[in-house]
């Protein structure tokens, strides 16, 4: 009974989901303010960066409970400025639910005018805190969460929760069809829906796992590789290396320091950015 009232709530509240705000990259003056009922006629394919960060060794994770900040201030700084030159910054929920990140741009200042980056989740089944443990449910930030439908699993009773858990709060759930069995979203969907939004600039920032799927399906247009001096006391590899960039027809096209850091910079075969002057970027 508690599911089919959620259920009946969410039917009716669908229509005055909160809207959030896109400020697009260019920092242009033209802002969208739009809900998940409202679309764009003309759009294409956001722009979008992959940022990773490994050890010394080519992990991308700690799997004890002692995971710190391993890369360098200097780093931070800049995948701060990557953060404000994109319009969303997707995760999946395990990014989530590890390290309840805020995702959001704190160490430089956006430009005037400009609103902090929509957070997009991917949550299969909708694993995420509730909103007194999530800081992307309660900041006042905007946030869409993306799920797939699974009546077994009561995913829209729980869509439902969120909603209610969230009220007050720039907070969109949307139901995307599956990339397959035990995959996830599927991300065509997810791009599509995000750019008939308005989001130009799309920025991944973890984990392994979203990170392969973007690389595996080839929708990646640039990565940011960093590589930390620090090694893990019990790594967890990911499988993702030079290979896996190159099969995602990527090459590498320049690399700098940030701080003690090793950066590599890979484009899609076409794509040009920085002008080659990496040291400047971004």
């Amino acid at each position: 009974m508690k599911a089919l009232s959620h259920l009946i709530f969410l039917t009716f509240f669908i229509d005055s989901i909160p809207s959030f705000i896109i400020n697009h990259s260019d920092h242009s003056t033209t802002r969208i303010r739009t809900n998940m009922s409202q679309e764009i006629d003309e759009y294409e394919k956001p722009i979008i960066t992959l940022k990773m960060a490994f050890d010394a060794n080519g992990a991308v994770d700690e799997r004890s409970n002692e995971s710190e900040r391993f890369t360098s201030n200097e780093s931070l700084d800049k995948v701060h400025c990557i953060r404000r030159d994109n319009d969303a910054i997707l995760v999946g929920i395990g990014t989530i639910v590890r390290d309840n990140p805020s995702l959001t741009v704190r160490r430089v200042p956006l430009a005037e005018g400009q609103s902090q980056p929509l957070r997009v989740i991917l949550d299969r089944s909708l694993r995420i805190p509730d909103p007194d443990h999530c800081t992307a449910l309660n900041d006042g930030n905007p946030t869409v969460v993306f799920f797939v439908d699974d009546p077994y699993k009561f995913t829209k009773a729980k869509a439902a929760e969120i909603m209610i858990s969230s009220l007050g709060m720039p907070v969109t759930v949307v139901d995307v069809e599956s990339d397959g069995a035990n995959v996830g979203c599927s991300i065509e969907r997810v791009i599509d829906i995000l750019a008939k939004k308005g989001v130009r600039n799309l920025m991944i920032e973890g984990g392994p796992n979203v990170a392969k799927q973007f690389l595996e399906k080839k929708l990646v247009d640039r990565a940011v590789i960093i590589k930390s001096a620090i090694a893990f006391k019990e790594p967890f590899m990911g499988d993702i290396n030079h290979s896996t960039l190159e099969k995602a027809d990527m090459n590498l096209i320049g690399g700098t320091k940030w701080g003690v850091d090793d950066v590599e910079f890979w484009s899609k075969s076409g794509f040009e950015f920085a002008n080659g002057e990496f040291d400047k970027w971004p």
